[in-house]
């Protein structure tokens, strides 16, 4: 078995001496095999220890807790008819390339195409294509504690199939950091970009970008999140009178530097945040035609 040690800064950025395995996931074994080895310095007998053809298989090759890596070749691509359950505690998953050509998953079912099954598992650098059914449940599911999610993008339909909720976070979902996304949508309203489906709490959101047609808001609950952070999020929906963002279980936590642009007729409409978010630079757009725009302030003490 080959690990980071051996491979010095290797594969992902890895340092000397980090204690995990570290997986190469190609759907091109052949080719990649000769360039990690020519690489890395890795003989007949590893490579058989260290490739899989999908994220599942490499799994199987990986520890809990260990610090374990999959890196996922570039324009690697998966098409999943069964969920991708991440259920290693602790592993990263990392897609390598740049633009389009970081690796993409497929969803084929009415099926969550990843789902957070084990905590502190790390999520980097993949796209997410077109649903291939109808009533794909999410992109990402998010049910278990510690999840990182980083640097995703994704398209919520292109013809008659569309994703419910792009991605969702359960009460099982404590401690989730989501940073870096990027989703559009057309043609078919999915219900949301992101569903705050379950009472979690320390929920961050960071960096989130979201366009499109949705059925009841860019951004929804339905419980109450506790510390939830909200950062340079900024969502633009498309549809009659649809929020950009409505939190009717009343959130506590903070939104800063956030840009909301909704289609309803009023600001408070397109921009409910409950009554207990901490609020500031905050900016709203109270129409489809861009002709009136507001901002939200926090309150003040009048003393």
């Amino acid at each position: 078995m080959i690990y980071a040690s051996k491979m010095g800064l290797g594969v992902g950025g890895l340092g000397a001496g980090h204690p995990g395995k570290v997986v190469y996931v190609s759907d091109t074994l052949a080719s990649d095999v000769r360039d990690l080895m020519n690489r890395f310095g890795i003989d007949d007998y590893d490579r058989t220890t260290l490739m899989a053809a999908t994220i599942d298989a490499g799994q199987d090759l990986c520890s809990s807790n260990r610090g374990d890596h999959i890196i996922v070749a570039p324009s690697h691509a998966e098409t999943l008819t069964a969920k991708l359950d991440l259920n290693v505690a602790g592993i990263t998953v990392r897609g390598l390339g740049d633009g389009n050509e970081a690796p993409t998953l497929t969803g084929n079912g009415t099926i969550d195409t990843v789902e957070f099954s084990a905590d502190n598992i790390t999520f980097d650098n993949f796209m997410f294509g077109a649903p291939l059914t109808d009533a794909q449940t999410s992109f990402i599911n998010i049910d278990d504690d510690g999840a990182r999610v980083l640097n995703i993008r994704g398209i919520g339909s292109v013809g008659s199939e569309n994703v419910v909720d792009l991605i969702t976070v359960t009460a099982n979902g404590n401690d989730a950091y989501i940073d870096g996304v990027q989703f559009w949508n057309s043609v078919v309203a999915v219900n949301s970009f992101l569903s705050l489906e379950g009472a979690a709490s320390r929920v961050t959101v960071k960096n989130f970008r979201a366009f499109g047609d949705v059925a009841t808001a860019g951004i929804i609950d339905a419980a109450k999140v506790d510390y939830l952070w909200l950062e340079d999020v900024i969502v633009a929906v498309v549809g009659t009178t649809k929020p950009a963002i409505t939190l009717d279980s009343n959130p506590e936590g903070i939104a800063i530097n956030c840009k909301w642009a909704g289609t309803h007729t009023t600001i408070a409409t397109n921009c409910a945040l409950g009554n207990l978010m901490r609020i500031f630079e905050n900016r709203v757009l109270e129409e489809t035609d861009g002709s009136v725009q507001g901002m939200i302030l926090p309150v003040v003490d009048g003393e």
